[in-house]
């Protein structure tokens, strides 16, 4: 499979090196800049990539339809600036055959919070991760927080995991990039949830957040994970209960009464 490989970068200077070099053997890698200030352009200048400049918004889910048409390939491979891809799994991904069946690739994905890979709670363990689509055959969606679907007729092709194959996210570095990329998020939650049908109710705000805690301190054993655990257990809850207070919001102030 002939892959043009997409990396968006804002400022993400600690892991691109490392990100970038991951990516020398796919078919073209490109670069867009959302206006660093750090060494990221420099970074990858030195590495021999053009880097194309944009202007900053809040999350690539709003451009990411127009930035594919840089790659010259139909299959685009989607990786961001904190990840590393071993070379297992580029031997895997180049091994793909195109299929006309499939819309999407999916690979695994394992997050890191603080240099430390994590084994609990909702980002624990090894996920799936939908990195690599059809330009012609996928929806990409334009809101953040939105899983991209395959068009109808087409299916989507998983590499499985082999135990070293997986995508290092470097997720969280340290708490302050965190908690401002996420306020960074919520502010985009109202209009996300809103367009996909959601409407705000103080019993859906108490029920989503009870189980969203659940799900990540007992289902996914948040309770076992150290003092990092629990505290992205309870991240995990907060957030979603500020997402919904943050639909609340859009749909009093933001969009035309009765819709």
């Amino acid at each position: 499979m002939k892959l043009s490989v997409l990396v968006v970068t804002y400022n993400d200077d600690k892991h691109l090196e490392e990100c970038l070099l991951s990516l020398r053997r796919f078919d073209e890698l490109i670069v867009v800049d959302l206006g660093s200030s750090d060494r990221s352009i420099e970074i990858a200048e030195s590495m021999g990539i053009n880097v194309h400049k944009h202007q900053w918004v809040p999350a690539i889910e709003l451009i990411l339809s127009d930035l594919t048409g840089l790659a010259h390939n139909d299959w685009i491979l989607r990786v961001d600036p904190d990840e590393v891809l071993p070379s297992v799994l580029v031997d895997e991904l180049l091994a793909v055959e195109a299929n006309d069946d499939y819309g999407m690739v999916t690979v695994p994905l394992q997050y890191y919070f603080l240099n430390q890979k994590l084994a609990t709670t909702a980002w624990g363990g090894i996920k799936d991760g939908s990195r690599v689509s059809h330009k012609g055959r996928t929806i990409l969606e334009t809101e953040v927080h939105r899983t991209h679907q395959c068009k109808e007729g087409y299916k989507t092709f998983k590499i499985e995991f082999s135990g070293s194959n997986a995508i290092s996210h470097y997720w969280v570095d340290s708490l302050p990039q965190m908690f401002s990329k996420h306020e960074r998020y919520l502010q985009m939650e109202g209009k996300s949830r809103h367009s996909k049908g959601e409407r705000f109710s103080w019993m859906q705000l108490i029920k989503q957040t009870l189980v969203h805690f659940r799900f990540s301190f007992i289902q996914r054993s948040g309770w076992r994970g150290g003092w990092a655990g629990w505290f992205l257990s309870f991240f995990y809850a907060q957030y979603e209960a500020r997402a919904w207070l943050a639909l609340r919001q859009y749909e009093r102030y933001s969009i035309p009464a009765g819709q």
